[in-house]
Order: C-alpha cells, then structure tokens, then sequence
C-alpha cells in the first residue's frame, strides 16, 4: 500500500490545496496546466505538453515529488508536484497523448523500483 506517513484526510487535504493554492494558477499560465486527480488506485497527474516534441520531455521522481520538464527553445520549462509521502518505491508510469502527458502513480510499491528515477516517453507512443 501507499507508505504515506499521513492519514488519508491529510492526503486528502495536500491534493485539494494543489487546486486551492494561487501559486498554482500563476504557475498554470506562466509554465503549463497540471491537474491532479486521485482515481482508484493511486493519483493521475495530466499536463499540457505544448506542442512539445517527446524528445524534449523529462519527468523526475525524487523522494516526494514528481517534476515534469519540457524543454523549448525559448527555454525550459518545470513543474513540481509535492506529495505527502515517497512516491521512490511506488509502480508509477507515463503515457503520451496529443496534447496531455499522463503519469499514473499506483499506491501500490513496485518491487522492482527503488530510490530515484527519471522517466522518459517511450518512442511507440503519438508524437
């Protein structure tokens, strides 16, 4: 299960104040949009991509955040989403859609996982 240190509330309480937190608009137009959902089993974070070609897309799991970098060429651009535990161990994945970039994170440990990672989209996928 999901090693949060926090109850479900408090959880509960970090993901709704992502939408509640002013900084997160701001954020929302000056970098790109990120919407947050908890689903099932674990969260699903959904972000624009910008017309950013695939090769240009880094995502970074460290510890309690998950960053998704797009890289342009007036420059970079990242987001960071904080979580209210370790997502080091957690099965988590990407996907690419057309215009969305989707990250699953299951509340589920992956065995095989451990300590930081990098994600990169998988060259099957649209572009």
């Amino acid at each position: 299960m999901c090693t949060s240190r926090w109850g479900h509330e408090q959880e509960n309480y970090i993901v709704g104040s992502f939408y509640l937190d002013p900084f997160t608009t701001y954020l929302d137009e000056k970098e790109f949009r990120v919407d947050l959902f908890e689903v099932d089993e674990g969260y699903l974070i959904e972000a624009e991509r910008k017309e950013t070609p695939k090769d240009h897309i880094f995502i970074e799991i460290n510890d309690d955040y998950c960053a998704i970098m797009l890289h342009h060429p007036a420059g970079l651009k990242e987001r960071k989403i904080l979580f209210p535990f370790s997502l080091e161990e957690l099965a988590i994945h990407a996907e690419l859609e057309d215009e969305h970039i989707q990250i699953f994170i299951s509340k589920h440990a992956c065995p095989m996982q451990k300590g930081p990672f990098s994600l990169w989209i998988p060259r099957t996928e649209a572009t």
